[in-house]
């Protein structure tokens, strides 16, 4: 499995669910932190008061092949 941090881009409305989109996505989670929050910084001086960017680490596959056979019967 390969970890992979995943930037996610949530805008807020007041009368409708959250629009939540996969910005970003980046392999070091430190990298991933500060690059949220300088969107976060570019979000706030456009005044956009509703959008936020939150970093959310995922395990992937790593593509490698199962040999095993999964089906129960």
């Amino acid at each position: 499995m390969t970890e992979t941090n995943v930037i996610l881009k949530i805008v807020g409305y007041k009368y409708l669910e959250p629009s939540i989109t996969v910005d970003l996505t980046m392999p070091k989670r430190s990298d991933a932190l500060d690059l949220a929050d300088k969107l976060n910084d570019i979000a706030k001086a456009r005044k956009e008061n509703t959008t936020t960017y939150i970093v959310q680490s995922i395990e992937l596959p790593n593509g490698d092949i199962d040999n095993e056979d999964d089906i129960p019967f």
